[in-house]
């Protein structure tokens, strides 16, 4: 497709070509004082459209319902938890991940209390087939910043990368100091 600048040059280029490039020519293809209409059409392929969600490559984004949830037991570290909240392909098709799932500590009500901050780590495409998990891993802070005791909330809220579905994950976490932090999709279980 030519926009209207493409359509201006290829017209004067050929309007320079009708008339000579020589200088010291004087004929001309058009009367001097007349104008010089060109058209040109251009046909542009018909184009399938891309379903949302879907890449070029045909591979659609998890999500839920095919896209399960479920975070693994904490292993500690000084001064921190490591969890990894591992998403599982329970569909018929491959689908993919990129990014940073949102994760938060919910009280009983089901009210996001604490959201994990990210880390630093970079996005990479993870394509799951049908039955294979990916995780991103989930640290919080086991030290309490004061004397109090650090809170415990009774499930996290996990919201897959770009996706607007949040599943709720029954698992005590205790974020001392209201610190969390996740990473990217990564490829396997963690």
């Amino acid at each position: 497709m030519i926009g209207r600048t493409g359509g201006l040059v290829l017209a004067l280029a050929l309007l320079a070509g009708c008339t000579g490039t020589d200088p010291s020519s004087s004929a001309s293809l058009a009367p001097t004082g007349s104008s010089v209409t060109i058209t040109t059409t251009v046909t542009v392929p018909p184009s399938t459209p891309t379903p949302a969600g879907t890449t070029a490559g045909g591979v659609a984004r998890c999500d839920a319902p095919a896209l399960t949830v479920s975070v693994l037991d904490a292993q500690g570290a000084a001064g921190s938890n490591y969890r990894d909240v591992v998403f599982r392909n329970g569909g018929a098709q491959p689908c993919f991940l990129r990014g940073f799932p949102g994760v938060s500590a919910a009280d009983a009500a089901g009210k996001a209390v604490v959201d994990a901050a990210r880390d630093g780590s970079r996005a990479v495409r993870v394509v799951l087939e049908p039955g294979q998990a990916a995780h991103a891993q989930l640290a919080t802070r086991n030290i309490a910043p004061d004397a109090n005791p650090c809170p415990t909330y009774p499930t996290l809220l996990v919201t897959p990368p770009d996706s607007r579905r949040t599943q709720t994950v029954a698992v005590d976490i205790s974020p001392c100091g209201g610190q969390m932090q996740v990473s990217v999709v990564q490829p396997g279980q963690g």
